[in-house]
C-alpha cells in the first residue's frame, strides 16, 4: 500500500490499516550456490561488468509491510515467483513498525533484506548511507524491463544523482476524495476534474454549515497535514520545495507563501476546515463529518469495504484542484537492491518480477494503489475492480503528472523540521510568512549546511 510511512497524519488517515506482524513464509533455499553466470553470452559477464542469472539454487531474503490484506498479496506475488524460478528460494520478512527505521536498522547492523521495499522519499536517504545498488546496468542490459514502459515522471523519481535507484512497484497520485451523499444532501455540485483552487474553497464554504444526519456540522476540507497534503497544492501553484540544484529549501517563495495561506485561511478565517486538534468521531470522511479530503488511492479498497456495511455510504474522486498548473505528487512503493547483497542478480529477477506485468497483475487487482507499468489492461483492471470510485480513472490522468523529484537525501532530517515548524501556522499562532522563513533557515543552516 503506498501509504507514506513518514508523511504527517491527518483526520482521514484512521481509515488507512496500520504494520501488521508476519512470521518468515518461504524457507531459504540451499545457501551454497554456484559461482554466478550471465544469463547471456555463455557464462560471460554481462554489460557494465554486472553478473546475470543463469538458473543456479539461490536464497533472496525480501521484506514487505503494510496491512494484513497487502501482506497476502505480495505472498502471492512470491509465490507466482517461485513458480517460475524454483531454484530461487525466497526468505519472506515482515517490517513492522516505522519502515524507513526497520530498514535503516537493518542496514546499521549489517543486515538488510536484498530487496529493499521502501517509499519515495526513503530511497535517497537510504542510499546515503551506502545503502543502494545502481541499478542502471541492470535495466540496459534486460531485454524486458525498460523504462518506456512505466509512468515517466516515476521511473525519473527513481533516479538521484545520475544513478537509478530503483524500480517502481506501484504509484497512489494524490487526488480530491469527495462524499457524495455530503454533497447531495447539502444541494451542491459535486466536484468535476477542472476544479480550480477556487471552486474547492467555494464548495467548502457551503458544506461546512450544512447540518450531517441533522446533528453536526460537516466540515468542508481537511487543510492541515503532512507533505501528501500540501505538496499538490505547492506544484499546483508553480511552487516548489527545493532549488533546481536540489541545494537549498524555497519554502518562503512568494507561491509558497500564497499556497500555504490559502490553507491555513481555510481553517482560521473561513473556518471551513478542522484546526490542529480537532476531535472527530470514528473516520470523519466515512460518517460524513468531512466532506472532502486529498489522499492517495489507500483509502479505495478500505473505503469499499466499509460501504458494504454501510451501503448509504458512497464517494468518488476528481483530478487534485488546480490553479496554475495540474502538477501533483504522490506516494509510491519502490523496490531497490542492498550494496551488501550476496545475489544481486537472483534479487534482480525476483524485483523485476514484480515489476513487470505478471507480479503487476497482482496490484491492479488489490487496489491499493496503481500499477506501476503504464498498461492499457492493468490499469483497466484497476480502474473496474471495485463498485467505487466511479471516476477512478483519475488516480492514472494524475498519475501523468507527477513531481517526484523533490526527496533527497536527507528528506527525513527536512520533514522533521518542517513539521516543527509549520505546527504554530497550522495552529494560528504565527503569520505563514514568518513560519515558511523560519522553516528554511532552520533547514537550510542545520540539516543542509548553506547557511
Amino acid at each position: 500500500m503506498s501509504t507514506p510511512s513518514n508523511g504527517g497524519t491527518g483526520v482521514l488517515r484512521g481509515a488507512v490499516a496500520g504494520h501488521t506482524r508476519r512470521e518468515a513464509i518461504l524457507a531459504v533455499g540451499a545457501l551454497g550456490a554456484g559461482p554466478l553466470l550471465a544469463a547471456c553470452g555463455g557464462g560471460q559477464p554481462a554489460a557494465e561488468g554486472i553478473k546475470r542469472y543463469a538458473g543456479e539454487s539461490a536464497a533472496v531474503v525480501a521484506a514487505f509491510g503494510g496491512s494484513q490484506a497487502e501482506l497476502d498479496m505480495r505472498k502471492a506475488q512470491v509465490d507466482a515467483f517461485a513458480r517460475k524460478f524454483p531454484k530461487v528460494a525466497v526468505e519472506f520478512q515482515p517490517i513492522t513498525g516505522n519502515r524507513f527505521q526497520w530498514l535503516t536498522t537493518r542496514f546499521a547492523g549489517g543486515t538488510p533484506p536484498d530487496v529493499v521495499y521502501m517509499n519515495e522519499q526513503n530511497q535517497n536517504p537510504i542510499d546515503a548511507q551506502g545503502g543502494l545498488v545502481d541499478l542502471t546496468p541492470y535495466v540496459r542490459a534486460d531485454k524486458e524491463l525498460k523504462p518506456e514502459l512505466y509512468f515517466k515522471d516515476l521511473w525519473e523519481g527513481g533516479k538521484w544523482g545520475g544513478r537509478l535507484l530503483s524500480i517502481p512497484q506501484e504509484v497512489s497520485p494524490i487526488v480530491l476524495y469527495y462524499n457524495v451523499g455530503v454533497f447531495q444532501k447539502a444541494g451542491v455540485p459535486p466536484p468535476t476534474d477542472t476544479w480550480t483552487w477556487t471552486d474547492l474553497q467555494s464548495a467548502a464554504l457551503r458544506l461546512a454549515r450544512t447540518p450531517v444526519d441533522g446533528s453536526s456540522a460537516a466540515w468542508g476540507f481537511n487543510a492541515q497535514g503532512g507533505w501528501t497534503r500540501f505538496a499538490p497544492f505547492v506544484f499546483a501553484n508553480g511552487g516548489d520545495m527545493m532549488d533546481k540544484e536540489r541545494k537549498r529549501m524555497t519554502l518562503s517563495s512568494p507561491e509558497n507563501r500564497e499556497t500555504f495561506q490559502f490553507l491555513v485561511d481555510l481553517i482560521h478565517r473561513h473556518k471551513v476546515a478542522p484546526p490542529p486538534g480537532t476531535q472527530l468521531p470514528g473516520n470523519p470522511f466515512q460518517t460524513g463529518a468531512l466532506a472532502m479530503d486529498n489522499a492517495g488511492a489507500w483509502n479505495v479498497a478500505p473505503f469499499n469495504v466499509f460501504a458494504k456495511g454501510d451501503p448509504s455510504f458512497t464517494f468518488d474522486v476528481v483530478r487534485h484542484p488546480r490553479k496554475k498548473f495540474t502538477l501533483g505528487t504522490a506516494a509510491t512503493l519502490i523496490y531497490g537492491i542492498a550494496k551488501p547483497s550476496k545475489v544481486p542478480d537472483a534479487t534482480w529477477e525476483l524485483i523485476k518480477f514484480m515489476c513487470l506485468r505478471e507480479g503487476q497483475e497482482f496490484v491492479a487487482k488489490a487496489t491499493f494503489a496503481v500499477p506501476s507499468l503504464n498498461d492499457p489492461k492493468l490499469l483497466e483492471t484497476f480502474t473496474t475492480a471495485n463498485p467505487q470510485p466511479k471516476n477512478a480513472k483519475v488516480f492514472i490522468d494524475q498519475a501523468k503528472e507527477l513531481r517526484m523529484d523533490w526527496f533527497g537525501p536527507k528528506f527525513q532530517d527536512i520533514q522533521r523540521e518542517f513539521t516543527a515548524a509549520f505546527e504554530p501556522m497550522w495552529k494560528g499562532e504565527k503569520p505563514v510568512a514568518d513560519a515558511l522563513k523560519d522553516a528554511d533557515g532552520r533547514i537550510n543552516k542545520t540539516v543542509l549546511g548553506v547557511g
